[in-house]
């Protein structure tokens, strides 16, 4: 998360940081321990913000990807009808044609997940998807877009009877999409991670401290783990009075 980003995570956390350095100069001073808290709140809307988006992206690129599979498994259907036609009693004379709509066809599905061609004796071609045939003669095989009980992205190959993954297999603009997908997923995990982990360490020096009552300081930041950058927030009872920010060491 660049810190050039206006408004960004990487710079709402220097100007966090930098209150509580501003509020040692006058820790008595309301105006100065508002500012930490509303550093607290900007940081905290600066990572929800980038959580949804986030999430946001995650969610568009798994639409993508549905309507691509879609629009493959049309083709791959063509193609296999083509096979047909092409070795049809009484066809050839339009043979010619349907091999140039299924070789059409080929290159768009190489292009868009990575088929290999394997062009048969008969004239037929079969397609192969990292090994796996996803056309074979006349019949092609369906594809799915799923996701697994873990959560994460799943493209599924049904040659009939079972069920393959094939997702470390899709080449092509169809792969890239993959890819896309898992680091946008990859960095929601990487941000829920670093919020957890800051949140409480924070937290727990917090606690350490003293409020202007002489109580001993509760949490700075709330959140809920497992949706820790999205939930993101400053404890809401801190946040309504400012004298319990507990800079305060033990008397």
């Amino acid at each position: 998360f660049s810190e050039d980003v206006p408004n960004g995570p990487a710079q709402a956390l220097d100007t966090f940081f930098d209150s509580p350095a501003r509020l040692t100069t006058d820790p008595s001073d309301r105006a100065l321990r508002e500012t930490v808290l509303e550093a607290g709140d900007r940081l905290a809307s600066s990572v929800q913000r980038t959580a949804s988006a986030l999430s946001n992206r995650v969610d568009d690129i798994e639409d993508q990807l549905a309507a691509t599979v879609a629009s493959v498994q049309t083709k791959l259907d063509k193609v296999a009808k083509l096979n047909g036609l092409i070795t049809e009693p009484g066809s050839n004379l339009g043979q010619g044609d349907f091999q140039d709509q299924r070789d059409m066809l080929i290159r768009d599905l190489a292009e868009s997940i990575g088929v290999e061609a394997q062009f048969t004796g008969d004239g037929q071609v079969n397609l192969q998807l990292g090994g796996h045939l996803i056309v074979q003669g006349s019949t092609a095989r369906d594809l799915t877009v799923d996701t697994t009980t873990a959560g994460t992205l799943s493209i599924d190959l049904e040659p009939g009877g079972g069920t393959i993954e094939v997702t470390a297999l899709m080449g092509g603009d169809f792969g890239g999409l993959v890819d896309a997908h898992d680091a946008a997923e990859g960095y929601g995990a990487d941000l829920d991670t670093w919020v957890d982990t800051f949140a409480t360490a924070f937290n727990t020096q917090h606690n350490a401290g003293f409020d202007q009552a002489g109580a001993a300081g509760g949490d700075f930041f709330a959140f809920t783990a497992g949706s820790a950058a999205v939930t993101l927030g400053v404890d809401t009872a801190l946040r309504a009075d400012p004298t319990l920010l507990a800079i305060a060491g033990a008397v």
